[in-house]
């Protein structure tokens, strides 16, 4: 299922961090090379030149029109969109017309994203994959949130490791502190 609009504002977290997307009102379920919306409203399967999604977290193919390139790699984008947000304060396109806004998607001018995701405090392992979820081009994208997923497992658990060894290490050193003091 390819949701074609994740946005902070499409995702909660409730009770006990149980996280949940919401607005499946444009998603559409790939089956077999067909496409079928979910959507109850839905007309059927997205056609060519079909725009849907919100403009600031638009993968550059959705932004166009691409129809037939969505896939799993559009809602990576939008995961990149939602980093960009989380790290910067700001999604990948910001601004207040939506027509310019529109088009920086469908140019894929990432140019002050990339920047602001640059100069921000962010770990540089979480900037990279953030670039990587928002490259322009889908194939240099992850395959999937499955492997974003993975990716930011990883990081997490290499930040729990390094926490766990400067734990050891302040220990290791306080019996030498007291002494000195």
């Amino acid at each position: 299922v390819v949701h074609r609009d994740l946005k902070p504002l499409n995702v909660m977290v409730g009770p006990f961090g149980v996280v949940k997307v919401m607005d499946w009102g444009v998603a559409f379920k790939k089956d077999e090379g067909v496409r079928q919306t979910l959507a109850v409203a839905g007309s059927g399967a997205p056609a060519p030149g079909d725009v849907m999604g919100t403009p600031a977290y638009m993968s550059p193919e959705q932004a166009r029109g691409d129809s037939w390139r969505i896939d799993e790699r559009a809602d990576v984008f939008g995961l990149g969109g939602i980093l960009c947000a989380i790290l910067t304060s700001l999604p990948p396109y910001p601004g207040t017309s939506t027509r310019k806004v529109h088009a920086r998607a469908a140019r894929a001018d990432l140019t002050d994203a990339f920047a602001r995701l640059d100069a921000s405090p962010a770990p540089r392992e979480l900037v990279r994959l953030t670039k990587r979820c928002l490259a322009p081009h889908p194939g240099a994208r992850p395959r999937d949130a499955g492997e974003v997923t993975a990716a930011l497992t990883s990081y997490l658990d290499s930040d729990l490791r390094q926490a766990a060894r400067d734990l050891v290490l302040f220990f290791e050193l306080s019996p030498d502190l007291f002494c000195i003091a």
